[in-house]
């Protein structure tokens, strides 16, 4: 009888382990639950922020995205406007301080960025989208214990994500293909969560290397010309 007893206290509390493990399914529903839920994200069509970026000196930024069909980031100094431009076809930059028309960016750029065409966010039907997501146990992000998710797809760098216990982005770790032809890591972090008038969550704060993004707008599903995704213009 006792050794039943102790089979017994042993099988439960391995149940018990089993049943409150994380997941990555999990993980990636309750982000979209804390962001609003699936329907809400699934109805946002555009996004543009507008704010300051504080690195050496300030820059106003402003973002545009058009859900899968294009990003442009505007970065505006000393009365002149360079920008990063990524469609589905291509990516062009202009620097009005040393270019006199805009310059293709590499296809390795492009296929490494296509991913921030999907404002909805790639964990939104993931699966649909050709990703593998494993989660990878707990690391640490401005100070916090997080969950970790890798995310892969063949043609694609890997996707590290960080959430924290609200599940939350904290931190995300993108792979871009360098000059020397190695996947090289590029870290950026999420603070100062908010919704907009229109009742979506973001991130007003990031941090990338050593410059700091401060959002003091954001606008949602307003209409954006086309031509704002046409390099030249």
């Amino acid at each position: 009888m006792q050794r039943i007893s102790i089979a017994i206290i042993i099988l439960m509390a391995f149940i018990s382990c089993k049943s409150g493990a994380q997941t990555a399914d999990d993980i990636i529903n309750k982000n979209i639950e804390a962001r609003g839920g699936y329907d809400k994200i699934k109805s946002l069509r555009s996004v543009v922020f507008e704010g300051t970026s504080l690195g050496k000196k300030p820059v106003t930024l402003k973002y545009y995205y058009k859900h899968l069909e294009g990003m442009r980031s505007e970065f505006t100094t000393d009365g002149k406007t360079a920008y990063n431009l990524l469609t589905k076809t291509g990516a062009w930059s202009y620097n009005p301080f040393n270019d006199k028309a805009p310059v293709a960016m590499s296809d390795s750029f492009a296929r490494d960025g296509i991913f921030q065409l999907d404002i909805h966010g790639v964990f939104v039907d993931y699966k649909s989208k050709g990703y593998t997501a494993v989660y990878e146990g707990k690391d640490t992000a401005s100070g916090k214990q997080c969950y970790k998710i890798k995310l892969t797809k063949n043609g694609e760098g890997d996707k590290i994500f960080l959430f924290d216990d609200a599940f939350l982005l904290q931190k995300v770790i993108t792979y871009r293909l360098g000059p020397d032809g190695k996947y090289q890591p590029v870290a950026n972090y999420f603070f100062d969560y908010r919704k907009n008038e229109g009742g979506y969550l973001f991130s007003y704060r990031r941090l990338g290397g050593t410059i700091q993004t401060i959002f003091d707008k954001v606008t949602t599903n307003s209409a954006i010309p086309d031509s704002v995704f046409q390099p030249g213009n």
